[in-house]
């Protein structure tokens, strides 16, 4: 190889490395190309890559220090007054008692009972609860009255959600006194009550909003039992 062309050789090399070292603004970075999840509400956020710590997870909710929940976490029948008594079933007992119902028989499927995450995420929307509030995601045993003796439950399917209110004779089965269908609508629903009216429960399934919630209220002078929406 001659001279003249050793030294193009050489300079040709020296340009290649030189543009190698150059610094370009936009160098190294790579787009997320993911796509975003859109959410009910309409805003978006990018996926959860499976590295991250979990530090970077939305934390639990939690319900309001002092708030007294029949159910969930907290003791069943701590500070529940005599008219009251929850009851603790399983959703196979529940869709057992259903399926009895000629009421109910157009829904098929098992029965879901409402759950301490759908309380707090579903029905009090993460919000704190008024002091003086006692809510109860199981069924209530409830007596209205000396000699009256009512159990109040809820269920849902996918396909409708449930207030069915039986009639108690010191066993596990009893009448059908009063019900409410909500069809084509899958919600939780979880019970209310003011410690000094045992003629009225209520019912909620988002706190405070007008539309989804009511009553369950007795009367005496018939001796029947009214679920109402409000």
């Amino acid at each position: 190889m001659s001279k003249w062309a050793l030294t193009k050789l050489f300079w040709l090399l020296a340009l290649v490395a030189c543009d190698g070292n150059k610094a370009y603004p936009d160098a190294g970075i790579v787009a997320d190309a993911s796509p975003p999840i859109v959410s009910p509400s309409g805003s978006t956020e990018k996926p959860q890559k499976a590295d991250d710590d979990d530090h970077a997870l939305p934390a639990e909710p939690t319900t309001a220090a002092g708030v007294f929940l029949l159910g969930g976490h907290h003791d069943l029948d701590a500070g529940a007054p005599s008219f009251i008594k929850p009851v603790p079933i399983t959703a196979k007992e529940l869709t057992e008692r259903y399926r009895n119902l000629s009421e109910l028989s157009m829904f098929e499927g098992s029965w879901k009972l409402p759950d301490q995450r759908d309380l707090e995420i579903k029905i009090l929307r993460l919000k704190k609860l008024e002091k003086g509030s006692h809510l109860s995601i199981l069924p209530i045993l409830w007596t209205p009255a000396t000699g009256k003796e009512f159990l109040v439950t809820t269920g849902r399917t996918p396909r409708a959600t449930v207030i069915a209110v039986f009639r108690r004779h010191g066993a596990p089965e009893g009448e059908l006194v009063a019900h409410m269908v909500f069809a084509a609508e899958s919600a939780p629903i979880v019970f209310d009550y003011d410690p000094v009216n045992p003629l009225e429960l209520k019912w909620t399934m988002c706190r405070g909003c007008r539309g989804e919630e009511g009553t369950i209220r007795y009367r005496t002078a018939e001796g029947s039992v009214i679920i109402r929406q409000e």
